[in-house]
């Protein structure tokens, strides 16, 4: 993405999926100042410390509030995260946020954890995978 767009482009997303439509609310949602914005509007900047804190204040992903593509681990969206059963995800998931602020990578580190602490999730996701892979394969090897 051209630098000279990228805060219009990421603005745009923003104000497109959350209660923010001013560069003052921006501002106070960052809890920066609104010459802080305007300064980053002017350079054509926007910075991913800020996409990660609108990421997690409003469940978006932060790879789609910067550039726009959804990322295979795509987050949920607020309304469901408070329609999940279990709480503790959403815990969960407040934790893990808060860890890759403080230290990125740490998703890969907590995946890597969760899988060898519970052997039956790692085999289902291993069955699901593999599941999804056969019938992606099917579908596009039909025979006529």
């Amino acid at each position: 993405m051209d630098k000279e767009n990228k805060f219009e482009k990421i603005w745009g997303r923003i104000k497109d999926s959350t209660e923010i439509k001013t560069q003052r609310e921006l501002a106070a949602a960052l809890s920066i100042t609104p010459q802080a914005i305007t300064e980053m509007k002017i350079k054509g900047n926007f910075p991913e410390k800020w996409a990660y804190k609108l990421a997690d204040k409003y469940g978006l992903d932060v790879k789609w509030i910067l550039d726009g593509s959804r990322s295979s681990k795509a987050r949920l969206g607020k309304q469901a995260r408070e329609s999940r059963k279990f709480d503790i995800l959403n815990e969960i998931e407040e934790w893990l946020n808060h860890l890759e602020e403080q230290e990125p990578g740490r998703e890969a580190w907590f995946e890597y954890q969760f899988k060898d602490s519970f052997s039956g999730f790692k085999k289902w996701k291993e069955e699901k995978e593999e599941s999804a892979a056969a019938a992606a394969y099917s579908s596009t090897h039909k025979v006529a």
